[in-house]
Order: structure tokens, then sequence, then C-alpha cells
């Protein structure tokens, strides 16, 4: 079983109007690390917004590749038949949606592929949400997640809403610091987000199975 852990920065919180900037790809084959691919591409219609929250400056991508080498890339990097995880955050503006692969795929149409290529010529399995497998556990009590409050407190989540939220807080980097007890490495680049994403999935699954082996 291939599995491919990715993540990207783009420019915006849309899918079909965002263009990715970077994005880490690890392949993992039962459970062992195999290869690692960095995707850099240069956008079309550059966003001060998303450079603000990845901190990556526009000139840092002057040499980027173009966005159709970067694609052919990548294309040819991917394996035949895997299955992507992501963390697919639901708060898009179109609601529930894998954004990750959603902005993917919309590159890869835009760029000239044929509709659902990644289905259909790399035979792409249906992707897994490890925000669903975190929320999944811990609704069985497999860990405490943090309070969106906490998170606004220790600087995970910024955003003014969790200030005095009472509600569980299933960001990426909450779900991380309620699981190993310390704050996710300070970043926005993709790189470190896979690294804590693929940590993330282990010990979720780990928590799984231990309450498997005591049924």
């Amino acid at each position: 079983m291939i599995n491919i852990f990715f993540d990207i920065e783009s420019t915006g919180t849309n899918p079909y109007t965002a263009e990715i900037i970077e994005a880490n790809f690890q392949e993992y084959i039962d459970g062992v690390k195999t290869r690692e691919y960095d995707y850099r591409a240069r956008v079309d219609f550059w966003s001060e917004d998303a450079e603000k929250i990845h901190k990556i400056k526009e000139y840092e991508t002057l040499g980027y590749n173009a966005k159709r080498e970067a694609l052919e890339k990548l294309v040819s990097w991917l394996p035949k038949e895997f299955t992507f995880l992501t963390y697919a955050n639901k708060n898009t503006e179109l609601g529930v949606i894998n954004y990750d692969v959603a902005c993917l795929e919309n590159e890869l149409n835009l760029s000239g592929y044929k509709n659902y290529f990644l289905k259909n010529a790399k035979k792409m399995k249906a992707p897994i949400s490890v925000h669903t497998i975190a929320k999944e556990c811990a609704r069985k009590l497999l860990f405490a997640p943090i309070l969106g409050k906490e998170a606004y407190r220790l600087g995970i989540v910024r955003n003014e809403s969790a200030k005095a939220s009472n509600r569980q807080s299933f960001a990426q980097g909450s779900v991380y610091y309620a699981l190993f007890g310390e704050l996710p490495p300070s970043s926005h680049r993709a790189k470190i987000d896979v690294d804590c994403l693929v940590r993330i999935y282990n010990e979720l699954v780990s928590l799984q199975n231990e309450t498997k082996s005591l049924i």
C-alpha cells in the first residue's frame, strides 16, 4: 500500500482560484518512508495575504519552476495506485472539501491535463483526511483535544473567533499539542507541516490499535 502525505502553501482558500506556491509530498510504502518530493512553482497571481500567512516572499519564487514544468515533474514522480493523506481542514470558502487535493486537481486541469487525471491515469484512491481521523479518535476519548481559547493563548491559532471559544480545536497544530504536549514547529512551510502530519497520523493509528488490542 502506497500512502502519500502532502501539504500545500497556496495563494488563497478557494481551490478553484488558489494557486500552489509550494508543496511537500512524502511517500510511505507499508509504513516506511521511501521517497520525498518538493514542489515549487511560479504562480500567475501573487497574493500578499498568502505572503503574510506562509512567510514566503515573492522574490523567493522567481527561481521556482514555471507552473507547467513543475506539474510535469510532479506527475512523473507520482506512482501508480496511491492514496493521498492530507490534514484536510474543512474550513475553506466552499465548506466541506479536501482542499489540498481539489487545489492540485484544479491546477492540473488548468494546465491541460484531462479531467479526473489523477484518478484515471494514476489510479489515485479516495484521499484520507487526518483531520477526520483526529475527530473520530477524540469522539472515542482516545485523546483530549485542547479548547479554541487555549489554542489561541498558545499562539497555535490566531483567528479572533477562537479567542474565547470553549469548543475543541482540531487545527493541525492544536491536535499536535494535544497528542504530544509540545508546540508544533513554528512554520507554515509545507515540508515541516508534512513532517508534523505524519507524526500525528502515526500516533492516532497507534492509539486506535492500542484500543483494539484491549477489546
